[in-house]
């Protein structure tokens, strides 16, 4: 059997949810990745203009296309996805409500979330500067979905900045990498409209 094989957590169900940090936490690799990448590029894009201060420049080439062809759309990857990477980490550690063993509000991990995931640099300061104004302004509402002989609650949010429909939120686990196997996290599961002006 090859490795693509088997894709899917084949363990045994978690007991309960306990903060696991010696789990990977794929948003801050991905960004230190990434950030090595910008970095190179920078240096190399520095390099190549230290050797042009020889006064020959390539005919038809500003320093401006040089620096495109060189660095492209990474840095603006890089400013968009990573800018708040530590942000959720760091109102969790924060929040007096998210103690070892429980996953916590779904309110403030979507308010996290959406310091990650909102385009709008307006929404995102707006959401930092007012972060407890956001959360105590957001509304919940529970209904229950039957499937088979179980039963799943979602909650929808409403008031949730750069939304125009209430948010659906319900618990989850997620594949998350550890060493050379793999774990489950428990993880709020949201879906949203986000509103364009």
């Amino acid at each position: 059997m090859s490795n693509h094989a088997v894709q899917f957590y084949n363990g045994p169900a978690p007991v309960s949810h306990v903060d696991d940090d010696d789990a990977e936490h794929p948003h801050a690799a991905f960004c230190s990745q990434l950030e090595r990448e910008v970095l190179a590029r920078r240096d190399t894009l520095s390099e190549f203009f230290a050797s042009q201060s020889g006064g020959q420049t390539v005919l038809g080439s500003s320093p401006a296309a040089i620096q495109e062809t060189i660095i492209g759309t990474i840095e603006h990857l890089y400013v968009s996805n990573c800018a708040h990477v530590d942000k959720p980490y760091q109102l969790a550690k924060e929040d007096p409500h998210s103690g070892l063993g429980t996953i916590g509000d779904s309110k403030r991990a979507l308010l996290q979330f959406m310091i990650a995931a909102t385009p709008s640099d307006r929404v995102l300061q707006d959401i930092l500067a007012r972060y407890d104004h956001h959360l105590s302004n957001m509304i919940s509402s529970f209904e229950t979905h039957l499937v088979g002989d179980y039963s799943v609650m979602v909650e929808h949010i409403d008031k949730v900045p750069d939304t125009v429909n209430p948010v659906k939120a319900k618990i989850a686990y997620v594949q998350v990498p550890k060493g050379n196997k793999t774990v489950l996290k428990l993880v709020w599961k949201v879906r949203w409209v986000v509103l364009r002006l």
